[in-house]
């Protein structure tokens, strides 16, 4: 006799989001607090296990959030005061210190078993439905539309309905592997190898509560001091060569030869005993290549993931959770708008994502000399010269330069000044933390500016949990599509780059310094501080207007034509225009680090790394046919080494011209240049800098 298949059991809700890690757990009990029926699926039991016990300041906001703020605190976690650093060539520990902030000077080293535990035993107290053992196996799916998912509980079928899904399922990323494609990260492909141990030493005196990060020739070394007797420490590596698979015995080899030799981490462990097995993950930092479609969002690891050596996992994954929350809420009050919520979704969690990711992917660029890191950081905050490099460092790796529970959470120099207060006095307290190009792309000061599909532009601000769309009533601003923006290059008459012309499509959110002619709009972009590069660039934005202005052609393919030939007929002997190079794939090409020196008191490093978009948020110095070229002087203050710099150009421009591609010409670089001589520079080093993304 045939056995009778179980009934299926068909469960309905609002919204089911997958996983009950910080992300899911986030988002489901902010629905639930919305008053949304809600199931939070997790497949294990919990507590379960789960690496990333660092977490940064930015975290506490959510805690406050949710409700569970004072829970955490008295759970006993171990208080993280910052980061203690040995990275690069330069072998001289170097500190992040979270009490530079005036808000939230310190976050918590946490058991993650526990710590997520707490989290989603707080969704369940708001009302989420908490459904342990439940493995989804896959999407159900009207047309396009995600209605719901596959799933066995207790090894019985069972179908989950629901308006929306939010996937948060961590690496395993169970819809983004179906709907989406994953893009890893060039240069951030590695290996993580840890373990715990009890009995280990601690820094002294501040440093105590700090986590100890260590580089190595492949990677880094992490030592997290959870709790007085408990310390997990681990090895990131992009070289795992050694091991044969992932056995026991080769992981155990592997862990105990890479933590020899390296700096701080052993002496601390003198004395101490490791009381666990080695695990290990592939910590390959990736992104999908969506956040959100029909009926799903995307949030956590499940959506990207960062190296984590400035520890912002937990943050970029509650940061998702919030802001599927909000517009999955949003969206069920109000359907006929799901497309601008989710377009809000998407360029909320994207910017987070990218900016976190400049600055870690700058770590691995220059070696993380501490000027160069502090540098990038005011460089990607955008703020006034006159900030100090390590506030800006400390207020972005804390992860509050964009917050989602913020106010404002796109008004960027707000929330700097609010965390650095006790800093600024008159005058500077309104200018010296200026909000950068990417927060004026996304916001007017008064709501995000999103484009709805027919063409209109809506205004989006948020009270509570809800997103309100409002109508941009700006004249002229629908007149052309957002696919029509396009940028020039502006270059001086030796051919070093000023910055960009972007010319796009009007919209409500332009800065101060925007010409606006005939529904576009012409907005110069300089890559350096310099006032004079300043100038040349508004020149040349008021004749690019002036062109479009005289021109009679509407067609925008002709326009992105002919602009620049016009241009050049205007041209002051000032300045001069180039149309972008196309870019070629090169994900294999690994930068070169040229190291210069004069009269023993001025270095200059120079970077030279694959040609990047024109628009591109790292703006470098020089741009060639194939290749980029940036720079770090140091002193800082030193007058700007034109000579030096212009001699590199020129070596460049002659590989180039007998290269056909960025590979070649960047294998070709250290050999060109080691011999260059310019004046009073002298070259110290030219090299290849190590490559971290052989391994497949």
């Amino acid at each position: 006799m045939r056995a009778v298949s179980p009934a299926m059991e068909t469960l309905r809700f609002d919204v089911v989001v997958i996983g009950s890690g910080p992300a899911g757990s986030t988002a489901a009990a902010l629905l639930a607090r919305e008053g949304r029926r809600v199931a939070l699926l997790e497949r294990q039991r919990l507590p379960r296990y789960h690496i990333g016990e660092s977490l940064i300041p930015s975290v506490l906001p959510f805690l406050e959030e949710l409700g569970v703020a004072d829970e955490v605190r008295a759970a006993g976690f171990q208080r993280k005061v910052g980061q203690t650093f040995v990275w690069g060539r330069d072998r001289t520990p170097w500190v992040l210190d979270f009490g530079e902030l005036d808000v939230y000077p310190s976050a918590y080293f946490v058991e993650r078993g526990d710590f997520d535990h707490l989290l989603a035993r707080n969704a369940a107290r708001l009302g989420a439905e908490l459904l342990e053992g439940v493995t989804v196996r896959g999407t159900i799916r009207e047309g396009a539309r995600v209605v719901g998912l596959r799933a066995e509980r207790d090894g019985a079928p069972v179908e989950v309905r629901a308006r929306y899904v939010i996937d948060a399922s961590g690496q395993d990323a169970v819809l983004a592997h179906e709907l989406t494609e994953r893009r890893y990260i060039e240069g951030l492909k590695s290996l993580a190898v840890w373990s715990y141990w009890e009995g280990a030493a601690r820094l002294p005196g501040d440093a105590t509560d700090h986590i100890v990060t260590v580089s190595t020739p492949t990677g880094w070394v992490w030592f997290i001091p959870l709790s007085p007797e408990r310390t997990s420490v681990g090895v990131v590596t992009s070289d795992w060569s050694a091991l044969r698979g992932e056995a026991p015995a080769s992981l155990d080899a592997f862990y105990t030869a890479a933590l020899q030799g390296v700096e701080i981490v052993p002496g601390l462990l003198r004395d101490a005993r490791r009381c666990a097995d080695v695990r290990s993950a592939r910590d390959w930092s990736y992104c999908a290549s969506r956040f959100a479609g029909e009926g799903y969002f995307l949030a956590g690891d499940a959506a990207c993931f960062i190296d984590p050596i400035l520890s912002t996992g937990v943050h970029l994954a509650m940061s998702g959770g919030y802001l599927a929350a909000l517009a999955a809420n949003s969206a069920l009050a109000e359907p006929q708008l799901e497309a601008a919520f989710a377009q809000y979704f998407q360029r909320s969690y994207g910017a987070i994502y990218r900016e976190l990711l400049a600055q870690v992917r700058h770590f691995y660029r220059v070696e993380a000399w501490r000027e160069d890191v502090f540098w990038k950081s005011k460089r990607i905050v955008d703020a006034d010269p006159r900030l100090e490099g390590s506030l800006a460092f400390v207020f972005l790796t804390s992860g509050l330069a964009r917050h989602v529970t913020a106010a404002a959470p796109h008004d960027v120099a707000t929330q700097a000044r609010a965390a650095f207060a006790s800093k600024l006095s008159g005058d500077a307290r309104e200018t010296a933390y200026a909000p950068r190009a990417a927060a004026r792309a996304l916001s007017d000061g008064r709501g995000v500016v999103l484009r709805a599909s027919d063409g209109r532009l809506l205004r989006a601000s948020q009270e509570g949990l809800r997103l309100r769309l409002t109508p941009c009533p700006d004249a002229g601003i629908t007149e052309r599509p957002p696919s029509s923006a396009f940028a020039i290059e502006v270059s001086d008459r030796d051919g070093l780059p000023l910055g960009v012309l972007l010319v796009e499509a009007l919209r409500p959110d332009l800065p101060e310094r925007a010409r606006r002619v005939r529904g576009l709009a012409v907005t110069p972009r300089p890559y350096r501080w310099r006032d004079a590069d300043r100038a040349t660039l508004d020149d040349a934005a008021a004749r690019c207007a002036r062109v479009i202005a005289e021109s009679h052609d509407d067609d925008l393919d002709a326009l992105r034509e002919g602009l620049p030939r016009a241009l050049r007929a205007e041209s002051d002997p000032a300045w001069d225009v180039t149309s972008p190079a196309p870019l070629s794939d090169l994900a294999d090409a690994a930068p070169v680090l040229l190291e210069l020196a004069r009269d023993g008191a001025l270095s200059l490093r120079v970077t030279v790394s694959v040609r990047r978009a024109p628009e591109a948020h790292e703006n470098p110095y020089w741009r060639g046919r194939l290749v980029d070229v940036d720079y770090h002087l140091q002193p800082a203050d030193a007058p700007l080494p034109t000579e030096a710099l212009r001699g590199v150009i020129e070596v460049l421009r002659a590989l180039e011209g007998r290269c056909d591609d960025a590979s070649a010409a960047l294998v070709a670089c250290p050999a060109a240049l080691a011999n260059y001589a310019r004046g009073p520079w002298r070259v110290t080093g030219a090299r290849r800098m190590p490559r971290l993304d052989d391994a497949d």
